[in-house]
């Protein structure tokens, strides 16, 4: 008996050692979790996202504004905290279409006190920011960090139309030829894009697609 009782305790001595190994094993095959998950967005859900990098001396704004409202084509506009502090009629305009609003960032002096200075401008106007664009996609990544820390997320865009033509129809194909479910495509609010907006969206629609914003792209 007292050898069976010492051959049980063996056992179990043993089980419990495999268990524990096992479990071990299992942890530390486990990939390491991310304690930081930036919120960037390059490309959206269904539908296309239309932003406007809106910098100082963006005269044709109001312009773009009433074309976007008479065609039902939603556009987020991503202005600089220069043009928000040194434009204030255009940027007053602009927060009382009832657009959706953002920032493009450059990262001065920092993006942290970018952001900061920025949700005060916005607040003053009685608007949230809620977010950012990379005015250099490049820092993107040190902008989403900051972003990130300050409860904002990041827009990047698919692609950006810049034409070297001076012909509309530049624009035109570019969107053409561009175009998918999902895109983000950045432009300025210039005289070209003016001329060329009613015919980008055109074919937008033609192709099936939905305008989103800034919320419905998350």
């Amino acid at each position: 008996m007292a050898k069976q009782g010492a051959a049980r305790s063996h056992f179990w001595s043993i089980l419990v050692a495999a268990v524990v190994a096992a479990l071990y094993l299992v942890s530390v095959s486990q990939p390491a979790q991310t304690a930081f998950s930036p919120r960037l967005t390059y490309r959206t859900k269904a539908g296309v996202t239309l932003e406007c990098a809106v910098r100082y001396g963006a005269s044709r704004l109001p312009e773009l504004l009433e074309l976007s409202a008479a065609l039902q084509a939603p556009v987020a506009y991503f202005v600089t905290l220069e043009f928000a502090e040194r434009c204030p009629e255009l940027f007053g305009q602009l927060c009382e279409s009832g657009a959706q609003v953002g920032l493009l960032a450059a990262g001065e002096p920092d993006f942290a006190r970018e952001i900061a200075r920025a949700q005060e401008v916005f607040l003053a106007r009685g608007l949230t920011l809620t977010h950012v664009m990379p005015a250099d996609d490049k820092k993107a990544g040190p902008l989403s960090t900051a972003a990130h820390e300050a409860g904002l997320a990041t827009m990047v865009c698919t692609f950006e139309l810049r034409a070297r033509s001076t012909d509309p129809a530049g624009l035109v194909a570019k969107v053409k030829d561009s175009l998918f479910d999902g895109a983000v495509v950045r432009f300025e609010p210039t005289l070209l894009t003016v001329e060329a907006f009613p015919q980008i969206v055109e074919a937008i629609r033609e192709r099936g697609l939905v305008f989103n914003t800034l919320t419905s792209a998350n």
